[in-house]
């Protein structure tokens, strides 16, 4: 297990991407994080506001917890991917 949490490990890739994708930065986040196995956090939940009003949220989970999700939405488009 990573000396991180999952925030900072995994969830900084997906934060990336939302940006990417949305072309527009992140206004607000709101967190809530568990450590389940490990010392630092091993899942989170973060649900992410974009300027431009997108809503996302994603779940980045430790290996021995496992299954990441990522959901986002804008008008007319749902993206949602689970690793």
């Amino acid at each position: 297990m990573s000396n991180v949490g999952v925030v900072i490990d995994l969830a900084v890739h997906d934060i990336d991407l939302i940006r990417w994708f949305t072309e527009s930065d992140i206004v607000e986040v709101q967190p809530q994080l568990s450590s389940a196995v490990a010392e630092r956090e091993d899942i989170a939940l973060l649900t992410i506001r974009t300027a431009s009003g997108v809503l996302a949220h994603i779940t980045p989970m430790a290996d021995a917890v496992q299954g990441a999700q990522r959901h986002g939405c804008d008008r007319g488009k749902y993206v949602m991917a689970i690793s």
